[in-house]
This record gives C-alpha cells, structure tokens and sequence, in this order.
C-alpha cells in the first residue's frame, strides 16, 4: 500500500513538474487555479458541512483538528508547487 501510494505521488509530482517547466505560459496559472479550485471544493463540500452542525466546545475542538488536516494538506500541496 505504501509503495503504490509513494509511485502515485512521484507519478503526480512528475507530472505537475513537467506542466511547470514547459514553456506553455499559461501552465503554472491553470495548474494553480485547479489547486485552489480543488481546495475550495473540498472545504466547501466536506469541512464546512460538517462545521455547521456543530456547536460549542465541540465545534472548536472539531475545527482546531480541521485546521491542522488543512495546514498538513496545503505543506504537500505546496511540494508540487
């Protein structure tokens, strides 16, 4: 599992690598969008959701643990870029 997982993400790192350094200029500006786009979407479907059913302690403890999962999401995102 650990080895198809690290050839996915060599796979995908390779590719978003070769889109970057390709002198296609507007690439890195469409390759940006959909990591934003994809983020957003992500957020809005899955976290946001589920925040708003809760409240209280509850709530923080929930968004504090969604914030880390978002902070360790956007360092390996930011590795592609």
């Amino acid at each position: 599992l650990v080895s198809s997982l690290l050839k996915l993400t060599l796979y995908f790192f390779s590719i978003v690598y070769n889109l970057c350094t390709v002198k296609y200029e507007r690439a890195q500006e469409m390759l940006y969008g959909k990591y934003s786009e994809s983020i957003r979407a992500y957020l809005e479907a899955n976290v946001r959701r589920d925040l708003e059913a809760l409240h209280g302690t509850v709530l923080l403890a929930q968004l504090n643990k969604r914030w880390a999962d978002h902070e360790i999401m956007v360092k390996w995102m930011r590795a592609f870029f």
